[in-house]
């Protein structure tokens, strides 16, 4: 799978010989880099995010839309299924963010207690749906990563000792005491449950 402009959303069969544009059918192949992710666990299911958030149990052949209008027609930047419950699925539009506990039956903003600014990144950890991360860009001092451990019902400033530098990209590390590494302009940042600081 593979995403560039001219061509949208597009999918190999024979190891990258020939492509396939799959995007649902009301989107234009003018788009760039939206954002598209495989499910965990079943390879044949894929998400993708355009001003709503889609869904494709057949590899994308087909797509059915999972939210009506969830950006108010502004693009996705982000967009996160949780390993351990599919049903969890979290997207953002650089300034927003939503969560679905349903599958998408059901979305919410989950902004409240965040201080605004671009959303960067996030990452889910893999034994807890409700468990997340989102880092912010920007030179807002003190405000680089938040974290929730209720589906962003809450959140807890846990920057401390970072830089003040935008904060690109987290991930989670599977197997650790909730290890996550975050990307900054100028280096790579550990934090853990056995850490008090970066």
């Amino acid at each position: 799978y593979s995403s560039g402009y001219g061509r949208g959303l597009i999918r190999s069969d024979d190891a990258g010989l020939t492509f396939t544009t799959i995007n649902p059918s009301e989107i234009g192949e003018d788009i760039w880099l939206q954002p598209f992710i495989m499910h965990p666990v079943n390879q044949n299911t894929l998400y993708f995010a355009y001003t709503d958030v889609y869904k494709s149990e057949n590899n994308g052949d087909d797509w059915a839309k999972i939210s009506n209008n969830l950006s108010n027609n502004q693009l996705l930047t982000i967009l996160e299924v949780a390993y351990s419950d599919d049903n969890y699925i979290y997207a953002s539009n650089s300034n927003s963010i939503w969560r679905t506990k349903n599958g998408g039956s059901v979305w919410e903003n989950i902004n409240n207690g965040l201080p605004g600014g671009f959303i960067a990144d996030m990452t889910i950890s893999n034994s807890n749906p409700e468990i997340i991360w989102i880092t912010l860009g920007g030179f807002n001092e003190g405000e680089k990563v938040y974290h929730s451990e209720n589906a962003g019902d809450t959140w807890t400033n846990i920057s401390d000792n970072l830089p003040n530098l935008p904060v690109n990209c987290i991930t989670y590390q599977a197997g650790s005491a909730d290890g996550i590494y975050v990307g900054t302009d100028v280096g790579i940042y550990y934090l853990d449950d056995n850490l008090s600081e970066w």
